[in-house]
């Protein structure tokens, strides 16, 4: 299956993903290299251990080994947390043979079409018509709302279905949630900065615990005396304050770039989930109808990750309201200029 032939105005899109992505990976280096910076005092050891070896470690090769282990635990961990929480957030269920067999059966009728392995398909409850893909480090999971299963079908809800599996193939749920990590820090949604659970409990004693001695190099006091421990939480203290400073200042351009990058993977899947159907005016129509649906009259909860993954930015119910940093960034392109892109799609598969 071809998912696309490109044209100017897609050269430029991808261009702008491109360059948006290495933005983003620029600023999250930045933070990473920023934050390695501040577990120096705990790095002191390593050398020392190697000394004794009789091997020697230059501070640089020191500094990588804290920072390349650490980004890539904190990227698996993000995308393993994220797709569970957005799923249950929304309180999705799986659909199945017996309550959903036409919903599967297009879904892996176009994934066939797309060459690609079915994703797994979730429910949710929900009035609001909308549609989103989670991805994690292994597979993906296609979620749609009773709302949407209510007011589109035949060609239109197919249409929506080739657009999420454009998303599946081009992996954006994978990308974007780690484009939003920073923003999700500070926003102190994820397990890394407020445990919320037993293992996240455990996981910031057990850190506390092995960098109390290794603190030993920096804090001028024996070891287990009150002057000692009082130095430790001071250090302690000192470093998650200056750590959240940094992220909270370099996650405002993260947002901002992340808004942009999904913004455009719309455009993308627009057009790739309507070559995949061969019917760009049906995405069109689907997304026309969508649109001018009511929204919910309750103030809904949103997250700010899911939102970057919908179909269209309306809301729907979430389990966390939004605490902390807020940056109001557009995270989907009108849905005029979604439409406008789609029909003139049409007139160059028709001309």
């Amino acid at each position: 299956m071809v998912w696309d032939v490109p044209s100017s105005t897609d050269r430029t899109l991808t261009r702008r993903i491109g360059t948006t992505l290495a933005a983003i990976v620029l600023v999250d280096l930045l933070v990473a290299g920023l934050l390695a910076a501040l577990l120096v005092p705990w790095l002191a050891p390593l050398g020392t251990a190697a000394a004794a070896l009789g091997v020697s470690l230059p501070p640089a090769v020191r500094w990588l080994a804290v920072l390349v282990p650490g980004v890539t635990v904190l990227a698996a961990a993000q995308l393993w947390y994220a797709r569970r929480r957005l799923l249950a957030s929304v309180d999705a269920t799986p659909a199945t043979e017996a309550s959903h067999p036409d919903l599967l059966a297009r879904v892996r009728r176009l994934a066939t079409l797309a060459d690609l392995c079915p994703p797994a398909v979730a429910i949710v409850d929900s009035d609001t018509p909308n549609s989103f893909t989670v991805g994690g480090l292994t597979g993906s999971t296609l979620v749609v709302t009773t709302g949407l299963l209510a007011e589109l079908d035949g060609d239109l809800l197919d249409a929506v279905l080739a657009h999420e599996l454009a998303h599946v193939a081009n992996r954006d749920a994978a990308v974007l949630t780690l484009a939003t990590f920073l923003p999700a820090l500070v926003e102190d949604r994820t397990a890394l900065v407020r445990p919320r659970t037993a293992t996240g409990v455990a996981t910031w004693l057990g850190c506390l615990v092995v960098g109390y001695p290794l603190a030993a190099a920096v804090v001028d006091a024996p070891l287990f005396s009150a002057a000692y421990a009082a130095r430790y939480v001071a250090l302690v203290f000192a470093c998650l304050l200056l750590g959240g400073i940094v992220v909270g200042i370099l996650a405002v351009p993260a947002t901002v770039l992340a808004g942009r990058l999904a913004r455009d993977r719309e455009f993308a899947a627009d057009r790739a989930g309507a070559l995949l159907t061969g019917d760009p005016a049906s995405l069109a129509l689907a997304l026309e109808r969508l649109d001018g649906h009511d929204r919910p009259s309750t103030d809904a909860r949103r997250s700010e990750a899911l939102a970057h993954l919908c179909l269209l930015p309306q809301e729907f119910g979430s389990d966390t309201e939004n605490e902390g940093f807020t940056l109001d960034v557009r995270t989907h392109p009108s849905t005029g200029r979604r439409i406008e892109r789609l029909r003139s799609l049409t007139a160059e598969l028709e001309g």
